[in-house]
C-alpha cells in the first residue's frame, strides 16, 4: 500500500493491488522484461530510455546462429546511430568468418546508404571491404531502404 500512495495509484481493493503488484515483480524479475525508470533523469550516469529499448530490442533476438540474425542486429544498431552498441555485438557475435563478414558487408552497404560515418569507420575496422561494395546489390537494398525509411527519397 505504500508503493500504491507513493506513486498516487488509485485506490482500489487491497487485495487486487497486491496482486497486480506481485505479478508486475514477479515479471520483472524474470529476466524476461527490463523495467526501466522513466523518473530518473536526475543522474547523469543513468541509462538513456533510447539505449534501453535498443538493448531490450537486441536481447529479445537472442543469440545469432548465423549472418541473418546477425545482420539484424547491426541493422538496428545502423539506424538508432549507436556505433558504440554495435561494436559490442561484433565483439560478442558468435558469427564468424564468411557468415560474420557477410553480414558486416551488408552493413557496411546501409550505413554508406544513411551517411553513418562512425558506423562506416567502426564496419571498416571489423574487416568490411570497400571493394565488394562494387558487387553490391544496391538498388534492391535502396528500395528497401527507402521503403522503411522514407527520407531516403531520391537515394539509390
Amino acid at each position: 500500500q505504500d508503493v500504491m500512495r507513493e506513486y498516487a495509484l488509485p485506490a482500489t481493493d487491497a487485495g487486487v493491488a497486491s496482486g497486480l503488484m506481485g505479478q508486475a515483480l514477479t515479471a520483472a524479475y524474470s529476466g524476461k522484461c527490463w523495467v526501466y525508470d522513466l523518473d530518473d533523469h536526475q543522474d547523469p550516469d543513468a541509462t538513456k530510455f533510447d539505449e534501453s529499448l535498443l538493448h531490450c530490442l537486441l536481447h529479445g533476438l537472442g543469440y545469432e546462429s548465423n549472418s541473418d540474425e546477425l545482420w539484424k542486429k547491426l541493422e538496428l544498431t545502423i539506424r538508432w546511430k549507436r556505433q558504440d552498441v554495435m561494436e559490442r555485438v561484433l565483439e560478442r557475435t558468435w558469427v564468424k568468418g564468411e557468415k560474420k563478414k557477410r553480414a558486416i558487408q551488408k552493413a557496411l552497404h546501409l550505413a554508406m546508404t544513411l551517411d553513418r560515418v562512425e558506423c562506416v569507420h567502426l564496419l571498416f575496422e571489423c574487416g568490411a571491404d570497400p571493394e565488394e561494395l562494387y558487387h553490391y546489390p544496391s538498388k534492391q537494398v535502396a528500395a528497401q531502404d527507402r521503403h522503411a525509411n522514407p527520407s531516403l527519397d531520391g537515394v539509390v
